[in-house]
């Protein structure tokens, strides 16, 4: 029996922080529950599953957690308060292995691990050469 193509997804999802996917997976491994198991705790179907996993991870800014939460779980059809504490729970134990916690977070890492280290009394903006 082929898996269903959301189920492929969301297996390739479970890698990539941008997607809900890799927080589902963080929490069924910690918890040490399967497939079936989580969509029950979530109160959807596996399909739902799935399509939570391909969702974008939610912000993890006070301001727009509950937004984003609303808008996932009525996508899903899941239980929202279930799904803010998977996520929450996944949060902190990214955080806790000191990876990125929210996905926005992963394209600023580049930029903040490179540090210049401006030259003289110059600043590091100031592009002027030494001359006349």
């Amino acid at each position: 029996m082929a898996k269903h193509p959301l189920k492929r997804f969301s297996e390739r999802a479970s890698l990539d922080p941008f997607f809900l996917g890799a927080t589902l997976a963080s929490i069924q491994e910690a918890r040490d529950w399967d497939e079936k198991t989580l969509a029950a705790f979530l109160s959807c179907d596996l399909i739902g599953l799935y399509r939570l996993a391909s969702c974008r991870a939610p912000s993890l800014h006070p301001a727009q957690f509950a937004l984003d939460i609303r808008a996932i779980s009525t996508f899903v059809s899941c239980d929202p308060d279930r799904l803010a504490e998977v996520v929450r729970e996944g949060a902190v134990s990214t955080a806790l292995r000191g990876g990125p916690t929210d996905a926005s977070n992963t394209y600023l890492l580049a930029a903040r691990d490179h540090k210049v280290k401006p030259s003289g009394n110059r600043s590091k903006h100031d592009r002027r050469t030494d001359g006349p």
